[in-house]
């Protein structure tokens, strides 16, 4: 007849055996906590990651001429637009007042608000003092880079800084 053994020497077997099932497992969902940690980092786009490593990229420039009826008469713009990333841009303006015969350089911050505003500072005004901030609608455009490309940009085009 068979022997059994004694039941301390069963009982340690299975605590063994289960302790490294429990072992396994903890493992198991600990790599997969790391996996999907790691992923989704790796998706998610932060304000490092969207903004081009070597500074600004310069995405357009131009020219544009024409006449202010209101104050300054006869005018030649001159701009340069950067992109930080498709959510903050800059415009360097020059506006040349012909008729005055005095040049103002302007830099436009344009950087997203909320999802349906955006925020414009002009440092300084087109006077040449103070400077102004305003907050517009995005007409609908997600990125300010759209909102730039579709919306003041047409309005540079035809009237110069005053279209902004």
């Amino acid at each position: 007849m068979q022997m059994r053994k004694p039941i301390k020497k069963r009982i340690k077997k299975y605590r063994k055996k289960e302790s490294n099932k429990v072992l396994i497992f903890t493992c198991l969902v600990l790599l997969a906590v790391t996996v999907l940690t790691v992923g989704m980092l790796l998706q998610s786009p932060s304000a490092a990651a969207q903004t081009n490593s070597n500074g600004p990229k310069l995405i357009d420039s131009g020219s544009t001429i024409g006449y202010d009826t209101y104050a300054y008469g006869n005018f030649k713009y001159e701009w340069r637009t950067y992109e930080y990333n498709n959510q903050h841009f800059i415009i360097q303006g020059t506006l040349y007042l012909q008729d005055e015969g005095r040049t103002v350089k302007q830099t436009q911050d344009v950087k997203k608000f909320s999802d349906e505003t955006v925020v414009i500072l002009a440092i300084p005004k087109w006077t040449g003092k103070n400077n102004y901030e305003t907050v517009t609608t995005n007409w609908g455009y997600y990125t300010v880079t759209d909102y730039y490309w579709n919306v003041l940009r047409p309005r540079m085009v035809i009237r110069g800084p005053y279209g902004l």
